[in-house]
C-alpha cells in the first residue's frame, strides 16, 4: 500500500476499467491516484508481472489438458510451427494455481447425540388436554348445579319459628347436584378435528362421573342450530334444548380454529343458541381448547366458558362456575 492509502488493488481495477495495460497507461492511471512513481530508468512492468509466481509444480502433477495445452501441436511438413503465447507473457491476468484443499479433521461434539427413535417402538404417550389426577372433579365442578338439597338450615327454621310462622318444609342449605343430568354437544366440524380423542375421551369421562342414563351426547358441525343428532350426520334433526334445568355442556371451539368455509358459525349463530338455551333453564358451559386470551369478548360476557388445558384446576372451575 502507498503512503496515501492507495492500495495496488485499486490501481489494477483502475486500469482494468481503462481497458489499456500499456506501460504508459498504467503510469498515467498510477498518478492520478498519486501511487509514488517508479525510477526514472525503470520500466513499469504489467501489473501481472507483479505477482508472485505459483511454485513450479513436478510434472507428475500437471493435467493432462493443461499439458496438451502447453505442448506444440504437431504440423505438416513444410508448415512453420504457430507460435506459442504463455499466458504470463500477455497483458491479461495471471492464471492462479488453484490450492490443494486438505480434508477437514471429524468434529469432536461434547454434548452427546440424541437417541434415534426406533420405527418398531411403541409411539409416545399423548398426554390429555385435562389432568387426569383432576379432571372427574372439573367435570363435576363443570356440571353440577347449586340446589337447596343439603343439610338443614338450622337458623333458618329457628327465625321463622321465633316469628310464628309454619315450617311447611324444612329449609336446607344450598349444595351442588348431579340429579338434573347434563346434555353434551360434541363439535365435529373443520377447525376441532385435532381435538377428537379429546372430545371423545371427555365424553367417556363425563358419563363414568355423571351417570350413563343422565348423560346425553349429540354432535353437530360448526353450530346447533346446523342440526345436531347422537349418529351419523344423515340422521341429525333441528336442534331443541333439554328439559328444564339440565346443564349443557358445548365442547367446541368457537369458530376460532380451522380454515373459513360457508357454513361456519358466527357471533350471530352463538349468541341465538346461548339465547335459546337461557330462557329454556339450561345452563350452558363452554369447553374451549384455546388460552383464554384468545376467547371473544362476547362470549365470556355471556356463558360460562372452562379453558380446556392442563392448568385448569377445579377451584378455578369453581369460582368461574357457580
Amino acid at each position: 500500500m502507498d503512503a496515501s492509502g492507495i492500495w495496488l488493488g485499486d490501481l489494477a481495477r483502475a486500469v482494468a476499467a481503462v481497458g489499456r495495460s500499456d506501460p504508459e497507461t498504467v503510469r498515467a492511471v498510477a498518478r492520478l491516484l498519486g501511487v509514488r512513481a517508479a525510477p526514472a530508468d525503470a520500466s513499469v512492468r504489467p501489473l501481472e508481472a507483479a505477482l508472485p509466481d505459483p511454485p513450479p509444480r513436478p510434472p507428475s502433477q500437471v493435467p493432462e489438458s493443461e499439458s496438451d495445452a502447453q505442448a506444440p501441436a504437431p504440423t505438416a511438413p513444410g508448415a512453420s510451427a504457430p507460435t506459442v503465447v504463455s499466458p504470463a507473457a500477455g497483458p491479461g491476468p495471471r492464471l492462479l494455481t488453484p490450492l490443494v484443499r486438505a480434508s477437514r479433521p471429524p468434529v469432536v461434539w461434547t454434548a452427546p447425540s440424541l437417541r434415534t427413535a426406533s420405527p418398531t417402538g411403541p409411539p409416545p404417550l399423548r398426554r390429555p388436554l385435562l389432568a387426569p389426577r383432576s379432571a372427574s372433579a372439573i367435570v363435576q365442578a363443570a356440571v353440577s348445579r347449586w340446589e337447596p338439597d343439603g343439610d338443614v338450615d338450622i337458623p333458618r327454621a329457628v327465625d321463622r319459628l321465633a316469628r310464628g310462622l309454619p315450617l311447611n318444609t324444612l329449609p336446607r342449605r344450598p349444595a351442588p347436584t348431579l340429579r338434573f343430568g347434563v346434555q353434551v354437544l360434541v363439535d365435529r366440524g373443520f377447525g376441532m378435528q385435532p381435538f377428537y380423542r379429546d372430545q371423545d375421551e371427555l365424553v367417556a369421562r363425563i358419563r363414568r362421573t355423571v351417570g350413563q342414563d343422565t348423560t346425553e351426547v349429540l354432535y353437530f358441525e360448526d353450530v346447533p342450530l346446523n342440526g345436531a343428532g347422537p349418529a351419523d350426520r344423515w340422521a341429525w334433526q333441528p336442534y331443541a334444548p333439554p328439559a328444564p334445568g339440565t346443564r349443557v355442556l358445548v365442547l367446541t371451539d368457537l369458530g376460532l380454529g380451522g380454515p373459513p368455509h360457508s357454513r361456519q358459525g358466527g357471533r350471530t349463530e352463538w349468541e341465538r343458541f346461548f339465547g335459546g338455551l337461557t330462557r329454556a333453564d339450561c345452563a350452558p358451559v363452554v369447553f374451549l381448547p384455546y388460552p383464554r386470551h384468545r376467547w371473544p369478548t362476547w362470549a365470556t360476557d355471556r356463558v360460562r366458558m372452562v379453558p380446556w388445558d392442563r392448568r385448569t384446576t377445579v377451584g378455578w372451575v369453581r369460582m368461574h362456575n357457580g
